[in-house]
């Protein structure tokens, strides 16, 4: 008698687990406050939760779910985030991490509202990750038939996770969005971080104004080891964002990264402030390749459609519908950063475009590398006339694999202080050279004597004033490492124990000026020398021996710089004016026989630019003319 009782608890016990449940019915119903209620419910182990009808709002604080559960939302629920409920920089009104088999489905008419005073910094701290679903390493999720409205970040925001069975981290896998209204996103309506297998149908992403990206999706990973493998996204719109309508940011990822899979069918991307589609994929970028089929691209506030070049990474626009409105050309083609070598595909296919008499159909900037990439274009017509090429990039093919595009080493033991100074160097007034990212300054110390460095971000913004700098010794071992909040004319001293090169490195998010009057010094351009609202002269040795050299200046893409390459008499050899895209400098000795000091002053520059100095240059610059180190004689 005794197992028969217990046979039938259990039995019980089951049914009350397997059969749907409503919240208010079972767990209550709070209007202050419903957190509790619908938690309980969720936290219950009941395979199906409805949270139904009640005629006033759920008001909620974060809701976490739980595995193998089904949420079903009654016809005209709305469930509203409690304001002042949300103080935790990742907190979201859904939170599903590290969860499987999990379904959130609404009924008719039914509203998840996550406006709230999060930009207000007096109620709270800054985030862009007040989301409105959160999933986090999950797998099998679907989420359907709801409209999502406001957030302090993202409509629905899905990236990797911990797996603690394999202890390593993961991506989401398998997540269906279907049937959603994405409106009025704090950032984006969707962000993609990391995922293998993503399924969006039939959704609508539309008016995200906040923060940036301010996308209606954006593909955006944050580590080599996430993935974007197998994303479809099928009769989808997205329209009025103050972004992109779809971007895909994927510098993060590299040569080691999964291959990426993504692809548009049937979409419509129309009415965003930037380009509608954007496709940047980094310096070092992965094998992949990303479509769209079918789809209607109308009504950019810049270019239509944006893209880049890749290695093994096609990307294809195949039966396009473009009403592009805007100034802008048509087709933009634009690389993230320096290559070796400018290389992949892209496809244009099929493409019907109407636009504004005599708007250009391609604006190209490919930074300063040999160009082996091919365009694609068959069947593209602008207002009816046939396109076959891009006259701009088949320019820049020539002029780019015409020089020679080595960057300027230089090794530092064939260097050395120049003799005593002719005259006192004076700076000039108005000389105010700004430096970003990493930056080394090469100083020829002697035992004793003392070296003074002075930084300032003077002009800039407290919040973009923090830098770093690093002092290292001929042995190469930091003898001082210091971060700096916002440094105005901040003197820094020290004196070195033995003769050799010490090597000050700086790193700032935005502009650093950095002086000194030393007795022998200099920048090591590396790469490349980024600068960033310059104005001023730098200085440059051409070596003896040397007839012929060349260097490069651009902006990025609209940020314009004034430049000017001046002759050791002072004479002006060469000036550009107002330019962003790769401008090449060729100039001659004016006496190959002996080492020579040339100048190029920057007249203005609107925020970042480049200077790449080629072989057979030495990588190295000053902002004073009698104190650059230079070739040994």
């Amino acid at each position: 008698m005794k197992q028969l009782i217990t046979a039938i608890v259990l039995s019980a016990g089951l049914m009350l687990t397997a059969a749907p449940v409503k919240v208010s019915k079972s767990f209550g119903f709070d209007k202050v406050n419903a957190t509790k209620n619908i938690q309980a419910a969720l936290d219950s182990g009941n395979k199906e939760i409805i949270i139904d009808y009640t005629g006033s709002d759920w008001i909620v604080d974060p809701l976490y779910l739980r595995s193998n559960q089904t949420v079903f939302i009654e016809d005209n629920v709305i469930i509203r985030a409690r304001k002042n409920g949300f103080h935790k920089i990742t907190d979201s009104v859904f939170v599903a991490a590290g969860v499987d088999n999990v379904k959130v489905i609404g009924g008719k008419n039914v509203v998840i509202i996550n406006e709230n005073d999060y930009f207000n910094r007096k109620v709270y701290s800054q985030s862009e990750h007040r989301h409105t679903f959160r999933i986090a390493g999950c797998k099998n999720i679907v989420i359907k038939n709801l409209k999502l409205q406001g957030s302090g970040g993202d409509g629905v925001y899905v990236r990797d996770g911990v797996s603690r069975s394999e202890k390593k981290r993961i991506p989401s896998k398998n997540i269906t969005l279907e049937n959603l209204f994405v409106t009025k996103q704090g950032r984006q309506g969707l962000s993609v971080i990391s995922v293998n297998g993503l399924y969006v149908r039939n959704c609508i992403f539309e008016k995200t104004c906040g923060v940036s990206p301010l996308s209606g999706v954006d593909f955006e990973p944050n580590h080599p080891h996430n993935e974007l493998i197998d994303c479809v996204l099928e009769n989808c719109v997205f329209a009025a964002n103050d972004g992109y309508a779809a971007v895909h940011f994927l510098g993060h990822l590299n040569n080691t990264s999964k291959p990426v899979s993504i692809s548009y069918k049937n979409c419509r991307f129309t009415t965003s402030r930037s380009s509608n589609i954007g496709i940047s994929r980094g310096v070092k970028p992965p094998k992949g390749k990303i479509s769209f089929d079918n789809c209607t691209v109308s009504a950019a506030g810049k270019s239509s459609i944006q893209f880049d070049f890749a290695k093994d990474f096609p990307v294809t626009f195949n039966n396009i519908k473009i009403e592009h409105t805007s100034k802008a050309p048509v087709f933009s083609i634009s690389m993230p950063k320096i290559y070796e070598t400018i290389s992949g595909c892209v496809e244009l296919k099929n493409i019907t475009v109407t636009a504004p008499e005599n708007t250009p159909d391609f604006d190209v900037f490919l930074y300063p590398a040999p160009v082996k990439s091919s365009l694609i274009i068959e069947n593209v017509s602008i207002n009816g006339k046939p396109v076959n090429s891009c006259k701009k990039l088949e320019h820049l093919r020539a002029l780019h694999n015409n020089y020679s595009l080595k960057a300027a080493s230089c090794d530092i033991n064939t260097l050395q202080s120049p003799a005593p100074a002719v005259k006192n160097y004076k700076r000039p007034r108005k000389q105010s050279i700004g430096y970003r990212n990493f930056r080394t300054l090469l100083l020829d110390g002697r035992k004793g004597e003392k070296i003074t460095v002075v930084l300032s971000t003077s002009g800039v913004a407290r919040r973009q004033g923090a830098c770093s700098y690093t002092i290292t010794d001929p042995r190469g071992k930091v003898i001082r490492k210091q971060a700096l909040t916002d440094p105005k004319n901040v003197k820094i001293t020290f004196v070195p124990k033995q003769n050799g090169w010490y090597k000050f490195t700086t790193r700032s998010r935005s502009k650093l000026t950095v002086t000194t009057n030393h007795r022998g010094h200099g920048f090591l351009m590396g790469n490349r020398l980024q600068l960033f609202r310059s104005r001023g002269s730098i200085f440059f040795e051409v070596p003896a021996g040397v007839k012929n050299f060349q260097f490069v200046i651009w902006g990025d893409p609209g940020e314009t710089v004034t430049a000017s390459l001046i002759d050791p008499q002072g004479k002006t050899v060469i000036k550009k004016t107002n330019f962003d895209k790769p401008e090449f400098f060729v100039a001659s000795s004016t006496n190959d026989k002996k080492s020579e000091i040339w100048q190029i002053k920057i007249d203005k520059s609107r925020d970042d630019f480049s200077i790449l100095f080629t072989t057979p240059l030495n990588g190295i610059i000053a902002e004073n003319p009698d104190l650059l180190l230079r070739s040994k004689k």
